[in-house]
């Protein structure tokens, strides 16, 4: 669903941009955005009072080693506001993290494989060039050949576009 809509607001080239690649994307402002606010907190509540975070670089060095679960120990709060930034730093690099790393790895398994259904057991993941279902083997409906074939052909389509602002077709 994401796809179709970047392919509205960006246009024409959209079609070379991947489900993986909007997921990444996603998931690192995720992940940045995450390391940004907790060195933000942790400078607000702990400069004034830690000498080890008196700066936005000794708090940025503290978030990601916190939120990478690594936590070397040279740098610790000592404000209970700050422990309690920590601890939600924490949970967050634990929990959230692996999660949506775990949705990019999902979402690059699932771009590999075609959506054709099995006319036996309806599975619908196959892997590119399968003329089999991997679940039943039963033969994949001729679909299947025709949408290889429609993507083969809208890719080529794509690599031959002069997409250089010269061009005429540019904007069509």
């Amino acid at each position: 669903r994401s796809v179709e809509s970047f392919e509205n607001i960006v246009g024409p080239v959209a079609g070379s941009v991947r489900p993986y690649q909007l997921e990444l994307a996603r998931v690192s402002s995720s992940l940045f955005a995450a390391l940004f606010i907790t060195a933000g907190l942790v400078y607000v509540v702990e400069s004034p009072y830690n000498p080890n975070l008196s700066n936005y670089f000794q708090t940025f060095y503290f978030a990601v080693t916190t939120l990478t679960t690594v936590g070397f120990g040279d740098v610790t709060p000592v404000t209970p506001q700050g422990k309690a930034v920590v601890i939600g730093a924490i949970l967050i690099g634990a929990g959230v993290v692996p999660y949506q790393i775990s949705k990019v790895v999902e979402v690059f398994i699932d771009s590999t494989r075609k959506s054709v259904a099995c006319t036996r057991c309806a599975e619908r993941t196959h892997p590119p060039g399968a003329n089999f279902c991997w679940r039943c083997g039963e033969g994949l409906p001729d679909g299947a050949v025709q949408e290889r074939e429609e993507r083969r052909r809208f890719r080529a389509d794509l690599e031959e576009q002069d997409w250089s602002e010269d061009s005429d077709d540019y904007f069509s």
